[in-house]
């Protein structure tokens, strides 16, 4: 999956929505906050040198065209998934999954963001921008944005994962945990599952359809890494052993791929 491949916008024309973002609902119950974008329309671009999941997007694809009118929305889009810039606590390798401790990036993930804000030519195309409630999430979206104007949202099922009371110790240790009790297993003192977390997350990020495109979403590394092994080997997807997602690394989705990673997992449980 490291392999950098050519993304197409061929020909996909995407509207960007002015005024107020409206209100709603999370399926976890917890509501999404908006705030004012900019309007006008853009059309795609090509945007070499990024990571595609699948073959060049295809307009008229038929299964696009379902997706895009069974999630309620006018046209085709992009979804840019990145994990945050690199914390002291995620290159310690240290939990956290209270968005009440506010972990803001490290002089490593302010470069990250520096780098990407700079290079990445496809910034210039979002719509909006959807983060998690945590900090890191927000300030990665916040600097690599910078002063582009874009609808701001703020996705409470993008959490990263409650670890109870494995919160603020060696993910080492929750790991071990996971692998001895199983990913149904709730974290003693609190917490949830790694299953629940993982089909929240995976909610979450689905109802960012809901939004303009293209989009920006700003996410922790479970999703980032759940995304990317979804898309792998035919195989259960194994919470204890996946690969660390690499920071300010965009996966890119079409709106047909984003809608069917829920049926992935479902059908690639343990």
């Amino acid at each position: 999956m490291g392999v950098l491949v050519r993304l197409l916008h061929a020909d996909l024309r995407v509207r960007r929505a002015g005024g107020a973002v409206p209100r709603t609902r999370s399926r976890s119950g917890r509501r999404s906050v908006g705030v004012v974008g900019d309007a006008g329309r853009r059309w795609g671009a090509v945007l070499p040198g990024h990571r595609r999941l699948h073959g060049d997007v295809d307009a008229a694809d038929p299964r696009l065209t379902a997706a895009v009118a069974g999630a309620g929305l006018a046209s085709v889009s992009i979804t840019y998934l990145l994990r945050h810039g690199r914390t002291a606590l995620s290159a310690a390798h240290i939990t956290n999954g209270d968005p009440t401790r506010r972990i803001a990036l490290d002089d490593v993930g302010l470069r990250q963001c520096h780098l990407v804000a700079l290079t990445a030519g496809w910034l210039d195309t979002i719509a909006t921008s959807v983060t998690s409630r945590f900090l890191r999430t927000q300030q990665t979206a916040d600097l690599v944005l910078g002063e582009r104007l874009v609808q701001r949202v703020v996705e409470p099922d993008l959490d990263e994962i409650d670890y109870g009371c494995f919160e603020g110790g060696p993910w080492t240790d929750y790991g071990t945990w996971l692998r001895e009790q199983g990913s149904t297993s709730v974290p003693p003192c609190g917490g949830e599952s790694w299953d629940g977390a993982v089909d929240r997350l995976l909610a979450g990020l689905t109802n960012c359809l809901t939004h303009p495109g293209p989009r920006l979403v700003v996410a922790h590394g479970l999703l980032v890494s759940v995304v990317r092994a979804l898309h792998g080997p035919d195989e259960p997807v194994d919470g204890s052993a996946l690969p660390e997602a690499p920071y300010v690394d965009p996966v890119i989705l079409t709106d047909t791929e984003l809608a069917e990673l829920a049926h992935r997992r479902r059908t690639r449980r343990n």
